[in-house]
């Protein structure tokens, strides 16, 4: 799945904190548009979100990281991640 293509554009969220879960962490990133496909391993401290817009994910990278400690990029599934 690459970050940037047709069906979306894929974030990869982590220093996601261990007192955040994972459902609240989901409902604020939807606040800035429709995520279509959601990873997440609470054991890694790792998310995927896939916005179905560039635009959306840009507005969560910005959004995200003036509220919280979040590392959030463009990012893609590979080998060493969650599998789906």
């Amino acid at each position: 799945m690459s970050a940037r293509h047709t069906h979306g554009c894929t974030l990869r969220v982590t220093n996601i904190p261990r007192d955040m879960t994972l459902g609240c962490l989901r409902e604020q990133m939807q606040e800035y548009g429709e995520i279509i496909t959601w990873i997440a391993n609470r054991n890694k401290l790792v998310a995927y979100a896939t916005y179905k817009t560039p635009e959306e994910a840009s507005r969560a990278i910005h959004g995200m990281r003036e509220h919280n400690r979040l590392v959030l990029a463009f990012g893609q599934l590979g080998m060493h991640d969650p599998p789906p």
